[in-house]
């Protein structure tokens, strides 16, 4: 994603960059969704809303970081909102205007080398960038597919690892320390937010996968 985010700042000329993941399908009003969003919120990264592929059914409008709580929490789908207001927002299909690269960087390819979108996007909402997702720029994703949610099928000592430290997890433990030392508020907060973190996360897999599905809800 870095290396296309520079050759087109190296071109010149382009007023965004818009990333996707390799896992998702989008309809052929998807960009000029996002290109109007863009005009109406210039000064905004701008992220779109997530469907299942498979079932056709609105999975998420985007989330907003509940530090306190050490969680994040999904914006429900307003009826008749343009766009919603967000804490980060996913890169699976995304517009950045290209001043947001100049004012603070690409993603971190040194300790991110997955979920950096969540850590580029607090950067730039810490610099006064607005991070919102557009309600009517719709793409779908193959949610069946994430790691995570392969990993939380059955409980296994390789599952539970993964879930822990692969690279490629959400719920990566150097992934979650990261994000929160780097952009926990209060400042202050960080190590009780992290400890509440890595308690959740550690006691939903257990929880996701060893209890019942009645229990569990």
């Amino acid at each position: 994603t870095n290396e296309g985010i520079r050759a087109a700042l190296a071109e010149g000329g382009y007023e965004c960059v818009v990333t996707l993941n390799d896992d998702v399908v989008v309809p052929p009003e998807f960009l000029s969704e996002l290109v109007a969003a863009h005009r109406r919120h210039p000064h905004a990264i701008i992220g779109s809303q997530c469907y299942d592929i498979r079932t056709g059914r609105w999975y998420s409008n985007g989330v907003r970081r509940n530090w306190l709580l050490a969680r994040d929490e999904r914006v429900s789908q307003e009826v008749g909102t343009e766009v919603v207001r967000v804490t980060h927002v996913c890169a699976r299909g995304t517009l950045f205007p290209c001043r947001v690269f100049d004012e603070v960087g690409l993603f971190d390819e040194e300790h991110l080398r997955m979920n950096g979108d969540d850590d580029l996007t607090f950067r730039a909402a810490e610099r006064g960038w607005d991070v919102l997702v557009s309600t009517k720029a719709r793409l779908y994703c193959h949610i069946e597919a994430t790691p995570v949610t392969a990993q939380l099928r059955r409980f296994s000592l390789k599952n539970l690892f993964d879930y822990l430290f692969h690279f490629k997890s959400s719920t990566q433990l150097k992934k979650r320390f990261l994000m929160t030392y780097r952009h926990c508020r209060p400042r202050w907060y960080w190590p009780i937010s992290l400890v509440l973190d890595v308690i959740r996360v550690v006691g939903g897999y257990f929880r996701r996968t060893l209890l019942p599905r009645g229990v569990r809800s």
